[in-house]
This record gives structure tokens, C-alpha cells and sequence, in this order.
């Protein structure tokens, strides 16, 4: 029984080192917003970012962190080399419980993605997004960036798949190069 136990314990063990490889932790970038935020956020911050799945259409990143007391809500956007929202990928934004944990942001690829000749859209930088839900200011909409909360950036080098599907048939016409004759073994 103890040998059964023993393997037991081991698969287990390899199946949670596993989950832990898969975690990509995100690199944050010192921009002016984020060093802002650092000085005026005092105890509050971000301690770590990690991106947990990732899809052709999709991906899920958990952020932990810590000092925000009150009513904050947290923001998820998706940026590209300019460091520009990418409307067309969205996630919905997630009320804070707690001052200090975990929470998992969800961020999905969407309508309005016709216009893009390319198959894949190339994104770099995920911004995440704390804002008091309780402040005077709190009501004022300044488009998609909001510079009322504390914003944190971090690098997210990412395809998505704007067009098709993994089961798709691509017809590609084949052009000889010289004849067969020229082929050597």
C-alpha cells in the first residue's frame, strides 16, 4: 500500500511542478505612468504578474497585489508597440475584495477585427489598472486611459489570431524550381 502511495504522491507532485513551469512571469516596464504610481502609491503595488494561459483568441493573467484598502477596482488593457489600447480585446474589470491577494484578469479577442488584413495582430504590453470606485473623480470617463488610477505596465509579447481557425485549408499553388532531372540523390 505504501508503494502506491509513494507514486501517488510523486504524479501529484510533478503535476503541480508543472502547473508551476507553465506560468510565465511578465517584466514590468519603467515608464513615467508606472514610476508615477510607484512614488505617489506609497505601500500599494503590484508584486508580481504572470501570464497563466494563453490562446490563439485569449489569455488569462493573475496579479498579485498588495495595500489597496477601500474600493478599488482593477483594469486589464491590452497595448500595442505604441503603447496604444487595442479596442478589439477586451477584459471585464474585477471590484477588489481584499487589500492584499490574487486576482485573474481574463482578456479575450472580440468583434471589429474585419479591417485587419493580416491574420494575426501582434500585441506587446499588458497595462493593469487600479482605480478608487468611491473618489468624486471616479465617474469621469477620459477614454481608455485612466489617469485619475495607478497604472502599471508590463511586457506581454503576444499573437493573436484575428482570422480562421486551426482546422482551416490553405490552397497553396506550388511553382517547380528547374526539373526533376537536376535533382541529385
Amino acid at each position: 500500500m505504501s508503494i502506491i502511495n509513494n507514486i501517488c504522491l510523486t504524479l501529484f507532485l510533478c503535476f503541480m511542478l508543472q502547473t508551476l513551469w507553465a506560468q510565465e512571469t511578465l517584466e514590468p516596464v519603467e515608464d513615467a505612468a508606472s514610476i508615477l504610481s510607484g512614488i505617489l502609491g506609497g505601500d500599494k503595488g503590484i508584486s508580481e504578474v504572470r501570464l497563466v494561459t494563453s490562446t490563439e483568441q485569449g489569455a488569462t493573467v493573475e496579479v498579485d497585489y498588495k495595500g489597496f484598502k477601500g474600493n478599488y477596482q482593477l483594469r486589464g488593457l491590452i497595448l500595442n508597440r505604441l503603447k496604444k489600447s487595442v479596442e478589439q480585446i477586451s477584459s471585464e474589470p474585477q471590484q477588489l475584495t481584499k487589500a492584499d491577494g490574487t486576482i485573474e484578469l481574463r482578456f479575450q479577442l472580440g468583434p471589429g477585427t474585419e479591417n485587419y488584413t493580416n491574420n494575426v495582430l501582434e500585441t506587446h504590453f499588458v497595462a493593469i489598472v487600479f482605480s478608487k470606485t468611491d473618489s468624486i473623480l471616479s465617474g469621469i470617463d477620459l477614454g481608455d486611459q485612466n489617469v485619475l488610477g495607478e497604472t502599471y505596465l508590463y511586457k506581454m509579447n503576444k499573437r493573436w489570431r484575428v482570422g480562421g481557425n486551426e482546422s482551416m485549408v490553405v490552397t497553396v499553388k506550388l511553382t517547380p524550381f528547374k526539373s526533376a532531372t537536376s535533382i541529385q540523390p
